[in-house]
């Protein structure tokens, strides 16, 4: 099993900085500024145990480049891909 975590970017509104967490451990550390829009962009993706349920924690760090307006992060999606 694949989880993929897409998000959509917009122009100077978003945070760089989000982590990624799955069952309780980080995975990633996201800088997800861009000055351009980028529907659809993949951030992280992670093969997993499909015999279990798992924990996915986007957590907002709150963090901001000067060029940037905002600190919010917008997630687009979530998905379960088979193999």
């Amino acid at each position: 099993m694949v989880i993929v975590v897409a998000t959509t970017l917009a122009t100077l509104h978003m945070t760089p900085a989000a982590e990624i967490w799955v069952d309780g451990s980080m995975r990633a550390t996201l800088d997800l500024y861009n000055a351009n829009v980028q529907a659809r962009w993949l951030g992280f993706g992670a093969s997993l145990d499909p015999s279990t349920t798992h924990t996915i924690v986007l957590k907002v760090l709150g963090q901001k480049r000067p060029a940037s307006t905002g600190t919010s992060v917008s997630l687009d999606a979530i998905a379960t891909l088979a193999p």
